[in-house]
């Protein structure tokens, strides 16, 4: 995964079958299940314990994340296509609290340092 990427806001793009079955043959698609399958072999072997900082510091970022998607909660809009206002409201808040796109650029910076 190239870490000098720069970031943008999600968007909505998958929206019919043919979205999703292009995103699914695409390299973005192959990173993510890379960067989990990666962090899913890091761990095998280790008891939960071998790494307990870590850990509490993931568990509290999940909470957080958890907090602020429940302070967003889907709107109503109808047939529109334009995407719900809260999806954008809730990656302007994580983006706010360093947990958003900055969160995850840590994230593959680190890997990437090892």
């Amino acid at each position: 995964m190239d870490s000098d990427r720069s970031s943008c806001k999600p968007k909505k793009l998958i929206i019919s079958n043919t979205h999703l079955q292009a995103f699914i043959s695409s390299a973005t698609h192959a990173e993510v299940v890379e960067f989990i399958e990666n962090l899913n072999h890091s761990i095998i072997g280790d008891f939960p314990l071998d790494h307990p900082l870590l850990g509490i510091y993931i568990l509290r970022i999940l909470k957080r994340v958890k907090e602020i998607a429940h302070s967003h909660p889907p709107v109503d809009n109808g047939a529109s296509r334009s995407g719900n206002p809260a999806f954008r409201e809730f990656y302007d808040h994580l983006d706010d609290q360093g947990i958003g796109r900055t969160g995850m650029a840590c994230l593959m910076y680190q890997k990437g340092n090892e």
